[in-house]
């Protein structure tokens, strides 16, 4: 019995002592790093009572970085048991340390609903604290959602309440934080002014963790302005200092940032080196899959220094962690500069998916301007055309917007200044009556100098309007002058298919005559003379041996001349052609091809119910005898494939090998591709020639068959 009583009592003295130390360590330590073993074994003998609710509070705190799955486990285990005790002050902190820990894990959306709600009850309490503390904390959530104006009103509201209470400390931390959105907004003569104000404070409280966290955003500032020796001195300050307090998280942010400074610097290894320090510390604390900003930035210094696989591995890495337009492009001009252009294509079109999805108008824009690149590289044209149109077209809408944008940005300086210059006057009134004379005679000369300055700006408007105006009446005159010269132009060019039309039908006209000439009457000379020479053969005993010998091989010639005359008229005039049509003619040449024996031919045929015009069927069997015979001559192929196809709108040949191919652009002033194009042409027909080099070619022709 007195052996457990004895146990009791000992333990209820060790619980008081470690409560007793734990309330002094909290005050003496007051704005340093907790200890986490003394918290942890408070934890373990505290009665469930406000004091564990503030025990799990600062644990939740302590463990915000390091491990937030611990973290949130403690501040939700404080808010229970501050709901079963009534403890509204407990359940209100325990409610903010879950808001940082998602904030710490970018899950903004969870920690703006929190604080929304902890700031509703701070105003119901009428607590000035607790409401400064959620509209802190909300500021800092809309800077991250992007809306910086509506940050800078919730800081400085919150400011303002701690100014009240006079927290200096934490003043120093809202100053520091308007610092750094006025920073991000441009406006640096604000974003200085809080700076100042926040290193005054934090100088003054000796505090060294703060003292490095406004020497990191001063860095940051004078990075911005390309000051980069006073970056660099702000920033070995900063490392100084994390380095002593074993920091980690702060000093990879640190060594992120020398990266940045030496890379703008062009000191690619020194940056290289700050880089890998900075990711070696966040893979330490498990952060390495957060930051894909410093893989990208990797990436791109193993670009610049020419190691494409490094790059190419750190943009993998990074794309891995977040999908981002800006590290599709870079893979692409990493494949870009390989040579491997279908690599880089595959990657500057994700780009431009991604860009075109999260409206990142600059990244579409280079998305567009690589792509064209890329194709040209291919030699596609049309492609590379196509995508060059589009990508001037969104960079002169930017240009656009852009100078609206610096013209309203002007206009509400000028009304902001006219405001401030209003209310400079009504205050200085207000002061000093006796200056109200002078000062009326300044507000007359400023308002007779605005009222000089808008006339001035309305008289160089009106000059640019009218410069502009005469200017589009040259553009619409020129414009006009193009469309008359085009308009002879055209004329001209149905002029010369007229011609070329006319010069084909006499041709083949010409061919006929010619081959019924050879066939009626050259024939018939050799068929009489053959007549004659059997009148001879009956008398041949009589004639000597040598006449006989010199007889028969006449007679051999002959034989042969008659042979060579029927061949000869029958090819020009064509005569399967004639007869039974374009399909039964190439098919006769397809024959003609296979039987050399030294190329295969294909030739497909679909929707042929009936035959052609003459003209039209003798003008593409002229083009794929001409596209035959440069295939035959050039290109070394295997396979020939001749595919015609026929619908009741329009008629499709195409001719297709596996040849070595040809550059389009070096080989289309040739005599055969422009006999091909004026036929084509004469028929008000499209002709398409599609050639890789040792992949083959593909030429292919489109005739419409509704003409008049």
């Amino acid at each position: 019995m007195r052996k457990s009583i004895a146990i009791a009592l000992k333990k209820k003295l060790l619980q008081m002592y470690l409560l007793f130390f734990y309330t002094l360590f909290s005050i003496s330590t007051f704005g340093q790093e907790a200890n986490l073993d003394t918290l942890l074994k408070s934890l373990k003998v505290q009665e469930s009572d406000t004091s564990k609710v503030r025990i799990l509070n600062d644990l939740a705190w302590e463990y915000r970085k390091i491990k937030p799955e611990k973290a949130i486990a403690f501040a939700n285990e404080a808010k229970k048991l501050s709901d079963s005790l009534n403890y509204i002050e407990g359940s209100l902190t325990s409610l903010n340390r879950l808001a940082v820990v998602f904030l710490y894990r970018k899950e903004t959306e969870k920690a703006k609903e929190i604080y929304l709600d902890i700031l509703a009850q701070e105003q119901l309490r009428k607590n000035d604290y607790g409401i400064g503390r959620a509209l802190n904390q909300l500021g800092i959530i809309f800077s991250r959602e992007g809306d910086l104006k509506k940050s800078i009103d919730y800081t400085k509201r919150a400011e303002e309440k701690f100014e009240v209470l006079g927290k200096e400390r934490i003043v120093a931390i809202t100053s520091n934080n308007i610092a750094s959105l006025y920073r991000k907004l441009g406006d640096y003569d604000n974003a200085m002014k809080y700076f100042l104000k926040n290193l005054k404070i934090v100088e003054k409280s000796g505090n060294k963790k703060r003292l490095a966290e406004t020497y990191l955003n001063i860095s940051v500032f004078y990075i911005d302005l390309k000051d980069y020796s006073k970056a660099l001195e702000y920033l070995n300050e900063c490392q100084f200092i994390y380095i002593k307090i074993n920091d980690l998280y702060e000093l990879s942010k640190v060594y992120k940032n020398l990266g940045v400074v030496f890379y703008r610097m062009q000191n690619y290894d020194e940056s290289l080196k700050y880089y890998n320090l900075s990711l070696k510390l966040k893979k330490q604390l498990g952060l390495e899959e957060k930051d894909p900003g410093s893989y990208n930035n990797l990436g791109t210094l193993h670009h610049k220094k020419g190691n494409y696989e490094l790059a190419l591995d750190n943009y993998k890495k990074s794309l891995r962690i977040k999908k981002s337009s800006k590290v599709f492009n870079n893979i692409g001009h990493v494949y870009y500069l390989k040579g491997d252009f279908y690599k880089a294509i595959k990657h500057y079109k994700n780009a431009l998916a991604l860009a075109s999805k999260t409206n990142q108008k600059f990244e579409k824009m280079n998305a567009l301007n690589s792509l064209s690149n890329a194709y040209s590289g291919l030699k596609k044209y049309n492609l590379a055309v196509d995508y060059n149109y589009k990508y001037l077209t969104l960079r002169d809408s930017l240009e656009s917007d852009y100078r609206k944008a610096i013209f309203i940005k002007s206009k509400s300086e000028e009304e902001k200044k006219k405001l401030e210059l209003l209310e400079k006057d009504k205050k200085i009134t207000e002061i000093n009556f006796d200056k109200q004379r002078i000062e009326s005679n300044r507000k007359s000369i400023i308002i007779y100098s605005l009222i000089f300055g808008l006339i001035l700006v309305s008289l160089l408007f009106f000059a640019i309007y009218r410069g502009n105006k005469q200017k589009q009446s040259a553009q619409i005159a020129e414009k006009n002058r193009q469309i008359e010269q085009q308009k002879v132009e055209e004329l001209l060019k149905n002029q010369e298919l007229k011609s070329i039309n006319a010069m084909m039908v006499g041709q083949e006209e010409e061919r006929k005559r010619i081959a019924r000439d050879l066939h009626d009457r050259l024939g018939s000379m050799l068929s009489m003379v053959k007549v004659h020479f059997k009148s001879v053969e009956d008398n041949l005993d009589k004639i000597k041996s040598s006449n006989k010998t010199l007889y028969k091989k006449a007679n051999q010639l002959l034989d042969e001349a008659c042979e060579e005359v029927r061949k000869i008229s029958h090819d020009i005039d064509t005569g399967v052609l004639t007869q039974f049509g374009l399909v039964a003619a190439l098919e006769d040449l397809t024959d003609l091809l296979k039987q050399s024996n030294q190329i295969d031919v294909e030739f497909i045929v679909y929707g042929f119910k009936e035959r052609l015009d003459l003209n039209l069927e003798i003008a593409i069997y002229r083009i794929v005898q001409e596209l035959v015979s440069n295939i035959l001559k050039y290109a070394k192929s295997s396979e020939i494939t001749i595919q015609m196809i026929k619908s009741e709108e329009m008629l499709n040949v195409m001719v297709e090998d596996d040849g070595i191919g040809f550059d389009i652009s070096k080989s289309n002033n040739g005599m055969g591709l422009r006999n091909i194009t004026s036929r084509v042409d004469s028929f008000n027909g499209d002709i398409n020639i599609d050639s890789t080099i040792n992949k083959g070619t593909t030429v292919s022709v489109d005739i419409p068959l509704n003409n008049d």
